[in-house]
């Protein structure tokens, strides 16, 4: 394949690192399958997968706010051929990255991750039938800049900007508020709440795992406002700690593992074909689960935990 690149490379790949058979972008939960997928049913091609942060993880490395955890469960989001096998179903964000750095290092993919490397261009070249693909690599006034050559890149990077999230324009709340303002993707370290007033603008995923744990954390008060209601489900959820029943410890893992997303998937279905008969019940769990934008559902159940940040609605 080494003629099929004029361009001199640069920060030390040689041709046989830069021309590659498949190229992923991102390290993410996707680029990491797609990893997996490419070397056990394509075990003769090259591939290579470029991260632009410093490690893999992509979401769960990126996000640090307090409370962050998956809004899936990992029985159904996790790898089919390395499942999730901890008791919680709802993991934390620690608990997800490390999961994922014990499956690139399990099935070999860990040395074909190469960090500090942003894809800058990606063009075709019906000539060459390859993807010309410009990589800035190194951070900073370090950077230098590598041609890469492949026949086919997976993108696994995700649906928004790692540098620049979407801002809610909030009018007058720049001129007006005095307080510090924190978008959750940027989460200070050292950003002390406890015994202070916060306010939580919105009601997704990210608001939903946020104030039980600014409750949890010591915050004085916390207020959400939201324009209109989310629909809120609380699941009991085992410690990791604790027993499974008996006939979990006699069955084959495989099929235990079958039976929890078989469980999961049919619970949400249930849910999503009968949203108008829903019952109201009383909840304690700390656990929530979001059921994001059920049209016409009748289930408003709060957390204990959840009752306790004040809610706020605006009309539409």
């Amino acid at each position: 394949m080494s003629g099929y690149a004029t361009e001199k490379h640069t920060a030390g790949y040689a041709d046989n690192e830069t021309h590659l058979d498949v190229l992923i972008i991102g390290a993410g939960i996707s680029g990491v399958n797609a990893a997996y997928r490419v070397q056990t049913e394509l075990p003769t091609s090259s591939y290579a997968i470029l991260e632009g942060r410093h490690e893999l993880g992509g979401t769960w490395s990126q996000f640090t706010y307090p409370g962050v955890r998956s809004d899936s469960d990992l029985h159904t989001l996790g790898f089919k051929f390395n499942p999730w096998k901890a008791r919680n179903p709802i993991a934390t964000g620690d608990n997800i990255l490390s999961y994922l750095r014990e499956t690139v290092q399990k099935f070999d993919i860990e040395e074909r991750i190469r960090y500090n490397q942003k894809v800058a261009s990606a063009d075709w070249s019906s000539e060459q039938q390859r993807w010309q693909v410009q990589v800035d690599v190194g951070r900073g006034e370090k950077k230098e800049r590598v041609i890469y050559w492949v026949k086919w890149m997976i993108l696994g990077t995700g649906y928004y900007s790692y540098e620049k999230p979407m801002f809610a324009h909030i009018p007058g709340l720049a001129d007006n508020f005095k307080g510090q303002t924190v978008h959750p993707q940027f989460w200070p370290e050292d950003l002390d709440y406890k015994g202070k007033k916060v306010v939580v603008i919105g009601s997704g995923a990210t608001a939903i795992t946020l104030l039980p744990a600014l409750v949890e954390g010591g915050v004085g008060h916390v207020t959400q406002l939201q324009r209109s209601p989310s629909y809120i489900l609380g699941l009991p959820q085992p410690g990791n700690d604790s027993t499974p029943p008996w006939w979990q410890k006699m069955l084959p893992q495989w099929m235990v593992l079958k039976w929890k997303r078989t469980c999961t998937s049919s619970f949400l279905t249930s849910i999503l074909l009968t949203p108008n008969r829903l019952p109201i019940y009383p909840c304690t769990h700390p656990a929530l689960l979001l059921l994001h934008k059920l049209p016409q559902c009748r289930c408003q159940i709060h957390s204990r935990r959840y009752q306790e940040a004040t809610t706020c609605r605006l009309s539409d």
